[in-house]
């Protein structure tokens, strides 16, 4: 089963090509371009909320595993 971070990532992908694509067309409707860029961000803000989740978890259970402090775990 893959991470919750790796299926935001996948949706923010797709709403951002989403996005895109409505950019490019010749007659676009703002309010929709509007719409998607703003579903977009969120995906990408839930996305990175989600990943430092993940990190804080990964930091407490080697904690846990060397009942010290860990090094810290570069992205």
């Amino acid at each position: 089963m893959p991470k919750l971070s790796t299926l935001y990532m996948a949706t923010a992908a797709m709403n951002a090509l989403s996005t895109i694509l409505e950019f490019a067309k010749e007659k676009r409707d703002n309010k929709v371009l509007l719409l998607r860029a703003v579903t977009t961000v969120n995906w990408i803000t839930i996305t990175i909320m989600q990943l430092r989740w993940e990190r804080q978890e990964a930091l407490e259970a080697a904690e846990d595993e060397e009942g010290g402090t860990p090094e810290r775990i570069e992205a």
